[in-house]
């Protein structure tokens, strides 16, 4: 599953929605729904960064990955592996 999101590089955040006359960069996010934890993993294009923001428990928290976590925790959510996605992210 995909969902876009809109990265805010002057406040380093994540939105749904638009912000009439700021920029920001739209990023394409990877959504794996695992049974302790949701993920999204996308790339910010203008930076060349790997992000995954982790879900759980309703609080979120935003990581940088360098481009091997990032292909593997891409495989994590593709093939619905959580161990996989645990051991990209470090968890």
């Amino acid at each position: 599953m995909i969902k876009t999101l809109y990265y805010y590089e002057k406040t380093n955040e994540f939105k749904e929605t638009l912000t009439p006359n700021t920029w920001c960069e739209k990023v394409d996010m990877m959504i794996g729904n695992f049974s302790s934890f949701t993920v999204y993993l996308g790339e910010i294009s203008s930076q060349d960064k790997h992000i995954a923001i982790i879900e759980k428990d309703g609080v979120k928290r935003t990581i940088e990955l360098d481009w091997r976590a990032g292909q593997k925790l891409s495989a994590g959510i593709a093939y619905n592996n959580e161990a996989r996605a645990k051991q990209a992210l470090g968890l």
